[in-house]
């Protein structure tokens, strides 16, 4: 490995390991991306992104409590989805499948929180973008279902 390992890779890694997402991904393809991962920390009331951000990387619970909602042109908020996130669990993958994607909602921290966060560029990078594409469609029929 070209990349030397941080005190937060072993975190990173058992992060990726609980990761629904990323179960296609081999071992090794899960040490490079624990290897190119920042870790990001929110405070209570701080946002993750915005809606109409640019969608360049997902990023992975590792705690806290996280809430997504939309702001519709009028003004005020509406609550799309407020739950707990369970360890490793993905969010803000689905910008992922379209190039030039931007966040379809806003997310911020309920209470304090920290996230791993992976570029797309990660996922190019240890060649498997394909796989991660489908598996993100795939879970985004889920959704809409």
């Amino acid at each position: 490995m070209d990349r030397p390992a941080t005190p937060n890779t072993d975190l990173f890694l058992q992060t990726i390991q609980a990761c629904p997402d990323l179960q296609w991904s081999t071992p090794d393809q899960q040490l490079s991306l624990a290897l190119r991962a920042q870790k990001k920390s929110l405070v209570s009331g701080e946002h993750l992104f915005h809606k109409g951000d640019r969608g360049e990387s997902f990023f992975l619970l590792i705690s806290g409590d996280l809430e997504i909602y939309s702001q519709p042109q009028g003004g005020m908020e509406e609550l799309i989805l407020a739950r707990l996130f369970r360890k490793g669990e993905a969010l803000g993958e689905w910008a992922a499948t379209r190039e030039n994607q931007t966040r379809s909602a806003s997310v911020r921290a309920r209470g304090d929180s920290a996230l791993m966060e992976i570029s797309y560029s990660a996922i190019r990078e240890i060649g498997a973008f394909t796989k991660f594409l489908g598996h993100s469609a795939k879970r985004g029929e889920k959704f809409e279902s």
